[in-house]
């Protein structure tokens, strides 16, 4: 991390993988779904508090006692692209483990079966509308 992060956000990131391992856990004993999220006032550093989350998730981290998740994927979801691109931007201000290479914004043209481990994935709700590329399927013929 190019931050250091305050008390409240290091203890908020500790949450963040604490619930993270209990949904591996979950999902790879008993395929269950578990959902959580990180919510904070505007300003309390969220983006860069998700930065330490994905180095260490991509990573690991002797300190958080996480080891490195070789099939980790992260969809970075949001209603507006600028909002993503911002997102995308402050992310490689805070992370020095996090390349551009890893942080891909999903285009319309976007033509994988599955996404690649190791990198967060920035999408939209118009990318996912009924007359989406991505949603009807991409015939480049």
């Amino acid at each position: 991390m190019k931050f250091t992060l305050k008390d409240y956000q290091e203890e908020a990131v500790q949450d963040v993988l604490t619930n993270l391992k209990k949904a591996q856990k979950r999902w790879h004993e008993d395929s269950d779904i578990h959902v959580f999220s990180l919510t904070a006032t505007t300003g309390a550093g969220k983006t860069v508090m998700a930065a330490a989350v994905f180095e260490t998730l991509f990573n690991g981290h002797d300190e958080y006692d996480i080891e490195p998740d070789p099939g980790a994927v992260v969809i970075w979801f949001s209603d507006d692209p600028s909002l993503n691109e911002q997102s995308k931007y402050r992310l490689m201000e805070a992370s020095d483990k996090l390349t551009t290479s890893d942080l891909v914004t999903v285009e319309n043209t976007f033509c994988r079966e599955q996404f690649e481990a190791g990198k967060v994935y920035f999408l939209n709700t118009q990318k996912l509308s009924k007359n989406s590329l991505l949603v009807r399927g991409h015939n480049p013929e």
